[in-house]
């Protein structure tokens, strides 16, 4: 975490969405689709993003320490990224090539990979219908650039940009969570878009980097 970013984090995940990202994870585990997907989890560590929250909260965290937050970004919805100054929810979720926005729902996250950004964790969704397009779309947690953020005159955060769908962090977030959640899962939470069915199989995509 830097030191700028640091005056931003005066929020986390709200107990709700620990809450329902906990109660999904147990029913999908309990699920037969868990039984054989592909790939496998190695644990049942997980990150809940709660997108009920802002771009200026921290509302991202592992779902046993909800207090020890960190920014994310989310999909803008079009080509290039925008940085935001007012503490912005994302316009839309969707599970759409092409869309560049964000997918809600659970994911496995596994598998750490080069991407323009450096490294790139995959996420496979399993939700049928709501993110399982996410690894073939090249949605990923990744550590953002310099672009992603504005400053006012005094050097301060202003803004956190918007990504291509992607939930983004810093790098020194990134170099913490990844290598601990990758095996794991990933829970992106909003209660208008909350997993009717499981898959299995979600799709796959054999490439490993592109701008998100």
């Amino acid at each position: 975490m830097t030191v700028f970013e640091g005056s931003y984090l005066r929020s986390y995940p709200s107990r709700t969405a620990v809450s329902v990202a906990q109660q999904v994870l147990r029913q999908f585990l309990a699920s037969a689709e868990y039984r054989s997907v592909v790939p496998r989890p190695l644990h049942q560590r997980m990150i809940v993003v709660d997108f009920t929250q802002g771009a200026l909260t921290a509302r991202g965290a592992f779902a046993s320490q909800p207090r020890q937050s960190f920014l994310v970004a989310h999909g803008l919805g079009r080509d290039g990224v925008e940085i935001p100054t007012s503490d912005v929810l994302p316009p839309a979720l969707s599970n759409a090539s092409g869309s560049h926005l964000s997918s809600a729902g659970l994911f496995i996250a596994k598998g750490i990979v080069p991407s323009q950004f450096g490294t790139r964790l995959r996420m496979f969704g399993v939700c049928q219908g709501l993110n399982d397009a996410s690894d073939r779309r090249l949605i990923g947690m990744h550590p953002y650039s310099d672009r992603y953020f504005a400053r006012d005159r005094s050097g301060r955060l202003a803004g956190i940009g918007t990504s291509y769908g992607c939930p983004a962090v810093s790098s020194g977030v990134a170099r913490r969570i990844m290598p601990a959640i990758d095996g794991g899962f990933i829970y992106i939470y909003h209660p208008d878009h909350m997993p009717r069915g499981w898959t299995s199989r979600p799709q796959q995509s054999t490439v490993h980097s592109r701008q998100t």
